[in-house]
């Protein structure tokens, strides 16, 4: 049981560290990128897009006008 916890935890640590290997793979490819939102090469087709998120107004429901 302590060995598959020790195993459980160091995957953990795996994510962690892959999720910010991750993170800074995409922004080497933003940056490269600049402002365009497409880029092609031989083997893959990448698209970056910029969402604004606007948060609905819940305050007042739907159709009480």
């Amino acid at each position: 049981m302590i060995v598959k916890i020790a195993e459980i935890k160091e995957f953990e640590r795996m994510m962690e560290e892959l999720a910010t290997e991750i993170e800074t793979a995409k922004g080497s490819i933003k940056a490269e990128m600049g402002y365009k939102e497409v880029l092609v090469s031989r083997s893959f087709k990448v698209t970056w897009k910029s969402v604004t998120d606007i948060p609905a107004d819940t305050a007042s429901p739907c159709g009480d006008d």
